[in-house]
Formats: C-alpha cells, structure tokens, sequence
C-alpha cells in the first residue's frame, strides 16, 4: 500500500511539470507568431500606425499645456476680480475719509492695486496669446489625426 501511495506522488510532480512545459511552449509559440506577423505587416500600415501614435501623443501634450495656461490665465483674472473689488472698496473708503492724511494713504493705497492689476493684465497678454497658438497647433494635429485615422483603418481591414 506505501508503493501504491508512493508511486502516485512522483507522477503528480511530473504531471504538474508537464502542464507548466505545455504553457510555457504555447507562450512561446504565440511569442513566435506575433513576431511574424509584425515582420509581415505593410510598410505603409506601419508607418501610418506610427504617425497616428505621435499626433495622438503631440495632441496629448498639446492639451496638457492648454490645460496649464488655462489654469495660469483663470488666475490672473481671479486675481484682478479681487483686486478690482478692493480698489472700489478703498475708493469708498477714501470718500469717507476725514484728513488730508488719510486721503492720501487711501491714494497710495489705490495706486498700489491699480498697478498690480496692470501687471497682471502686462501678464495675462501673452498667456492669452500663447493659448490662441495652442488652439491653431491643436486644430491642426487634429485634422491630421482626423485625415490618417480613416487611412490607417482601411490598412488594418485589408491586413486582417
């Protein structure tokens, strides 16, 4: 009975060796018939697939960058809504005022939020002038996806 038992260990050991040869061979087989098909697929349909992946990659950059500057421009004007909102309220508050001496703080004070909304609109120029060029550069990758996409489709179709 210890043999019977014995016996059937090793054959389980090998048995388990076997199944893992097996899998590792249809791996390798599958390995060997995607490295022929890459060998086989059309020049043409190569070359579009890769044009297609650095527009969708350009493309991608492209409204990374936009989503930036958007960012940076809501700021800016974020920044102006507030300041503006101060400079109203000191205007308020400096017709309030009673001296000389207090009307010329609130000037001073007035003055400073007046130049720093310049300078933020000094800034927010070329932000705005940046996301226009973005817009066109996107435009443009967009209609050359938008003309290669329905090309590299018809090559996939007649390589299948």
């Amino acid at each position: 009975m210890g043999n019977v038992n014995g016996a059937d260990a090793p054959q389980r050991g090998q048995l388990e060796a076997l199944k893992a040869l097996y899998q590792l061979q249809e791996k390798d087989l599958e390995i060997d018939r995607l490295q022929k098909e890459a060998e086989t697929l059309p020049e043409d349909l190569v070359s579009v697939k890769a044009q297609v992946e650095a527009l969708e990659d350009r493309l991608a950059d492209l409204l990374e960058r936009q989503a930036e500057l958007r960012k940076e421009y809501n700021r800016h004007s974020l920044d102006i809504e507030d300041l503006t909102a101060k400079e109203k309220q000191a205007e308020a508050e400096q017709r309030q005022a009673q001296s000389a001496r207090e009307q010329t703080q609130y000037e001073n004070r007035i003055q400073q939020i007046k130049d720093r909304i310049k300078e933020l609109l000094e800034l927010s120029t070329p932000i705005m002038e940046a996301m226009e060029n973005l817009e066109n550069e996107i435009q443009e990758v967009e209609a050359q996806l938008a003309a290669l996409r329905p090309r590299l489709e018809e090559l996939l179709e007649a390589n299948q």
